[in-house]
């Protein structure tokens, strides 16, 4: 029996795959090359592994000679093996080829994208309950973790954050107060501009700049850092070592964000409002003694505990994703610059979100 077999289907050449296709074995099939000069009406390969048995190397040379073969047609790979697949994008000839596969089933591409979205979705939740075990696990003092390194990151991802929070929020201050005055001093009430920028700052926009700079700092840091540490195969040796990498790697830096992210708020705040104190005083004169009292008068104490929620909020997701995408990091070195653009693009995505529920929530709520 012949272990490849050619069928003619309109303009599509069928290729079936039979038997064992190891290099011990012996395979009867008639040349690719062959078969298409004889056939010179075919615009398409097509591929059938419902009888293959099984396979190595020796299969991966015969799938590349038809590609070699079948130049400038196209090729529907989707009847071959996932794994022969990602051998054959390993080779050169496989990354010419890999591209030119026929069309795509519109429903079969929108099953695969929503099998993929269920098992992320399955990933996020399993290393969820991993890190609500490795909390568990440190309350009653079985965590292989230090408070060392949680000031480590403390110190990271807080005072060494300080400059670049300074500088976004001071100018997010300044160019509210600038477009409000522009706007108030139409209609005599400049002196509102306080109430503006004070609400602004902290219910939304120092929860929300201080987490898109913390996403594109420190949630990207921690992805890089934890993905190389994946393509070494540190995080193996921890596991060798009878170590969690969750309790070891993830858990301070989670705690490290996880305080400091409600103290970075406070302080974007207060630089925010700095900013719009620098326009409205220089800009249109304003006293700043009255500036200071409308916004004192402005600002109630369940806007500076909700833009505090949403802080810590925001820095619990940073963190989680950030350690996610790391931890899931393939292994090579191209991986790495994948993730961590994976963890601030995850990240913004997930603020944004979370602010959206957020605002309704507390609309509903009236605070």
């Amino acid at each position: 029996m012949e272990s490849a077999h050619y069928t003619i289907d309109g303009e599509v050449l069928r290729v079936g795959l039979r038997g064992a296709w190891v290099l011990q074995g012996q395979q009867v099939y008639e040349s690719p090359a062959a078969v298409l000069k004889e056939r010179s009406g075919v615009e398409r390969v097509a591929f059938d592994a419902s009888a293959l048995q099984q396979w190595d190397s020796r299969l991966v040379l015969f799938v590349l000679e038809v590609f070699q073969a079948a130049r400038g047609k196209q090729i529907d790979t989707r009847g071959l093996p996932r794994q022969l697949l990602e051998w054959i994008a390993l080779t050169e000839a496989g990354e010419r080829f890999q591209a030119k596969t026929g069309p795509v089933n519109f429903f079969a591409h929108v099953g695969e994208r929503a099998g993929d979205l269920w098992l992320s979705l399955a990933g996020y939740f399993r290393f969820l309950g991993e890190v609500v075990m490795a909390l568990v696990n440190s309350v009653r003092g079985r965590a292989h973790w230090h408070w060392d390194d949680v000031l480590h990151f403390v110190q990271n991802t807080g005072i060494e954050a300080l400059p670049i929070v300074s500088l976004i929020s001071f100018l997010v201050g300044l160019i509210l107060a600038f477009v409000g005055l522009v706007q108030l001093s139409q209609f005599g009430a400049s002196l509102f501009v306080a109430n503006l920028v004070g609400l602004a700052m902290v219910r939304e926009m120092g929860a929300m700049m201080t987490g898109v700079i913390m996403a594109g700092r420190t949630g990207a840091a921690f992805a890089a850092a934890i993905g190389s540490m994946n393509v070494s195969e540190e995080t193996d040796a921890f596991k060798v070592m009878a170590i969690s990498p969750v309790e070891f790697l993830v858990i301070p830096r989670l705690l490290g964000l996880f305080l400091m992210m409600p103290l970075l708020c406070l302080y974007a705040d207060f630089v925010g409002i700095l900013g719009g104190i620098f326009v409205a005083v220089t800009l249109k004169g304003l006293s700043l003694v009255e500036y200071l009292n409308q916004t004192r008068g402005a600002i109630a104490l369940n806007d500076i505990f909700t833009g505090l929620i949403k802080g810590t909020t925001f820095g619990f997701i940073i963190g989680f994703l950030g350690c996610y995408t790391g931890l899931r990091c393939e292994r090579n070195s191209a991986a790495v610059g994948s993730s961590t653009t994976k963890a601030v693009v995850y990240s913004i995505t997930a603020l944004i979100v979370a602010d959206a529920i957020f605002a309704v929530l507390f609309n509903a709520l009236k605070v």
